[in-house]
């Protein structure tokens, strides 16, 4: 009997650690993609490269405050102190109207989207998501008065966004790479670029891009790339009015 229980405490505890996100090492195999964490746009969006292809990430199951509320630069802080220039195990979960690729990121066996959240620096995205881990970090941190909830009346950014109808595009565009180490809202810099395919530019300082025939495209901090327009505008970028990508 000793040895039926033994049995049966083991298989709970392996059913546990499988159990969602918290998992304490990466997806299985078949379902992870290894990548490169090459920039950090915001709080809950990476780009990443496999395979010599760049990818735009966007954490499932997380909304992150967007970069004008309280905690909209922590939270970029962290996710770039977190992944920035390290190899990721990606969980593709689904593409967005964006095209980016949503997914659960692993570094080190740690999850990036249950880390946000249990930082207090982003909400569980419950239109999205029915993750009961993801719920329970969200109380913890809303209990301990961590991050964002160490405010008065935080507001989700799902609200915040139909409040300010013009963040999608034009106020993310006026995002500045104020988080440390100057790896924010940025592609591939300096010598890490020139080695990046992609049809369009943008400038790290105006948060501009252009086409690679734009006469303004040579500039010296031209030096993020985006597959589509599409990518661009996700990543806080504006077209340039000049040569109108």
């Amino acid at each position: 009997m000793a040895g039926a229980g033994a049995r049966t405490v083991r298989r709970l505890l392996g059913l546990l650690l499988l159990a969602g996100c918290g998992a304490p090492a990466p997806p299985p195999p078949h379902a992870a993609w290894q990548v490169q964490v090459i920039g950090v746009t915001d709080g809950d969006t990476l780009r990443v490269r496999r395979d010599g292809q760049n990818t735009t990430i966007r954490l499932h199951g997380v909304d992150a405050p967007e970069h004008a509320q309280p905690f909209g630069e922590r939270a970029g802080q962290f996710t770039s102190h977190f992944a920035f220039g390290r190899s990721a195990s990606i969980e593709p979960i689904t593409v967005d109207r964006y095209g980016r690729l949503v997914a659960r990121v692993f570094v080190d066996g740690r999850c990036l989207n249950e880390a946000l959240v249990a930082q207090g620096l982003a909400w569980h995205y419950r239109r999205y998501s029915t993750s009961a881990t993801l719920d329970q970090l969200e109380l913890e941190a809303r209990e301990a008065r961590r991050g964002l909830w160490s405010g008065p009346d935080p507001v989700p950014p799902w609200d915040w966004r139909r409040q300010h109808p013009r963040t999608g595009v034009q106020a993310a565009a006026k995002r500045t790479s104020s988080f440390p180490s100057g790896v924010a809202a940025k592609a591939l810099t300096g010598a890490q670029a020139a080695g990046v395919a992609g049809s369009l530019v943008g400038n790290l300082r105006s948060r501009v891009f252009h086409r690679p025939d734009c006469p303004a495209a040579g500039c010296k901090h031209c030096t993020a790339r985006f597959e589509s327009t599409a990518a661009a505008l996700a990543a806080g970028y504006r077209p340039h009015a000049a040569c109108d990508p």
